[in-house]
């Protein structure tokens, strides 16, 4: 009999020591379960929130121009004329010289409002070019710097800047 008793308690523990460890693998594997579920769920709302902010791109990038604030732009809109004589007296006034100013090129078109770029080649020296491009940025005039661009050829400066120029209508 004791050696049934024996082989019984033996049968017990072990299959009691095996429950035992199988219950700790098993919370593990329940609690790695529990965080990848976790993380895959937060993966999929930072996916939904990155396509949401895709979409308001797209639309910003497709908006139409019907949505252009025009009194805005009324306000800052100046002519081709009025934008060389402004530069003329900014040169005279910093004692630089322009020595070509090219044609214009539409950057964009806003409703009847264009966004055009024009580059100007002047001879002066960097103190005075400065100068010139301080009283550019501080003018009353709306100057568009976003695309500026500055190069030096042949000792003269040339530069790119922006104005909006509204749409003449005949």
């Amino acid at each position: 009999m004791t050696s049934k008793y024996i082989i019984g308690l033996c049968v017990f523990l072990t299959i009691f020591i095996s429950g035992i460890f199988y219950k700790s693998n098993y919370d593990e594997y329940i609690q790695k379960k529990l965080e990848v579920e976790l993380l895959n769920s937060k993966l999929i709302k930072i996916d939904e929130e990155n396509t949401k902010i895709k979409a308001q791109i797209r639309a910003k990038k497709d908006k139409k121009v019907d949505y252009v604030d025009k009194d805005k732009f009324e306000a800052i809109s100046v002519s081709k004329n009025e934008l060389k004589q402004f530069l003329y007296e900014i040169a005279i006034k910093t004692d630089a010289e322009i020595l070509n100013m090219s044609s214009e090129v539409i950057y964009k078109k806003y409703d009847r409002y264009y966004l055009k770029y024009i580059s100007l080649e002047l001879n002066t020296n960097l103190e005075n070019l400065y100068h010139f491009l301080y009283e550019i940025n501080n003018s009353k005039i709306y100057i568009d710097t976003k695309n500026f661009n500055m190069s030096l050829k042949y000792g003269k400066f040339i530069i790119s800047i922006g104005y909006i120029e509204k749409e003449e209508i005949n």
